[in-house]
């Protein structure tokens, strides 16, 4: 049914070009145009004609082309396919509507429905442990494992760069070989757990992993409205020529974070602030942690070149703030078990009751005794 739906537009555009072509030789036959007089006027008509003659030769033309090239679209055997094609589409609709009232097509499609369902369950539960880790969305990893904040992943090479990669000189800005990080990477994505990066890995290589992991990450780390949040604070501080930095400002970025985007950037301005006081020995200037990471994790949603061109300093200098104010930042931004304690601290517990004993409640809840007792009021046995 697409060639001969193409026919009627093609057969109903000619029509209507006919119809122009037949009134604008009807508004040329019965105007006359004066222009500097008679001749004027008359070469003014013969022009106007010419351009109706060129319209008309041109659209007939084009009908004719795609008129020829319907046709033989139609005879080939892609048109015959398609013909094919709508003739089955047209008879499965014919039965679906004659089979309505007993609903047999309806209940073979609910039937194929649940054998796509349950295909794809088995397939999810069988393949979620090897559900790739690099470019995937934070959301999408924590539903594939549940309890995880972040990936293990992360976890487990900051702790491996911290504790064998701080005396390395260049860790984190020394380019390593594509091939090298290319097979852990594969690996990871397959099967993450399994992975022992003590055992399989170089500190320069899972530095790189990192790396690529921040740079793949479909939101960066800080978020998109938090990398131009952070950015805003670093250039107010340069415009401004102070040293200070606002410990404010950058705790208050952070706590707008997601709490796993939190966790991991709790993580690794750690992990940062333990390389570069060990600066010494490995060589790596905060600078050149703000130039190698910075624009990975501190990048907007779109226009991300451009960005980091007119900004590089001042993301260097938000991501060297942050890791020389690590303590005292992370002393104004909760983790997230410390959330969890608040939060479940601020349920009351249900506390078992004496016989014969008053139930005591705050001044402000019981008036001014302080208390009420089971007698007056049967709803505060908690315990029952």
């Amino acid at each position: 049914f697409f060639v001969p739906h193409r026919l009627r537009l093609f057969k109903a555009r000619t029509k209507k070009v006919k119809e122009v072509g037949e009134s604008m030789e009807e508004a040329r036959g019965s105007q006359e145009v004066n222009v500097g007089g008679v001749t004027g006027g008359s070469k003014k008509k013969g022009g106007l004609a010419k351009i109706e003659n060129g319209f008309k030769s041109a659209f007939s033309a084009t009908s004719r082309f795609f008129k020829n090239t319907g046709e033989k679209v139609a005879e080939s055997k892609f048109g015959q396919k398609m013909k094919e094609a709508g003739k089955k589409t047209k008879a499965l609709g014919q039965q679906m509507v004659t089979s309505t009232k007993d609903g047999k097509v309806a209940q073979k499609f609910q039937r194929f429905g649940d054998n796509v369902n349950l295909k794809m369950n088995e397939l999810f539960k069988k393949d979620h442990n090897k559900a790739p880790v690099f470019g995937v969305a934070i959301r999408l990893y924590q539903l594939r494992h549940p309890g995880r904040l972040y990936p293990f992943f992360v976890e487990n090479a900051l702790d491996f760069v911290a504790s064998d990669g701080l005396g390395r000189p260049g860790i984190f800005v020394t380019p390593v070989d594509a091939s090298l990080p290319l097979a852990l990477r594969r690996a990871i994505d397959h099967n993450e757990a399994a992975m022992d990066l003590s055992k399989s890995g170089e500190p320069h290589v899972v530095a790189e992993l990192l790396r690529q992991y921040f740079r793949d990450m479909p939101e960066p780390l800080f978020g998109f409205k938090g990398s131009e949040v952070l950015v805003g604070i670093a250039r107010d501080e340069v415009l401004h020529n102070t040293d200070t930095i606002d410990v404010d400002a950058y705790a208050s970025a952070i706590m707008k974070l997601q709490p796993a985007n939190r966790a991991m950037v709790r993580k690794l301005l750690s992990t940062l602030h333990a390389v570069h006081e060990q600066a010494a020995i490995n060589g790596v200037s905060i600078e050149e942690l703000g130039m190698s990471l910075g624009p990975l994790i501190l990048r907007p949603k779109s226009k991300i070149a451009l960005f980091v061109a007119d900004n590089m300093l001042f993301i260097c200098r938000a991501l060297r703030n942050m890791v020389l104010s690590w303590d005292a930042i992370m002393a104004k931004v909760p983790s997230h078990d410390e959330v969890a304690s608040s939060v479940m601290s601020s349920i009351p517990v249900a506390t078992p009751v004496e016989e014969g004993e008053t139930l005591t409640t705050p001044a402000h809840v019981g008036g001014e005794s302080g208390g009420v007792s089971e007698e007056e009021d049967p709803h505060l046995d908690w315990a029952k």
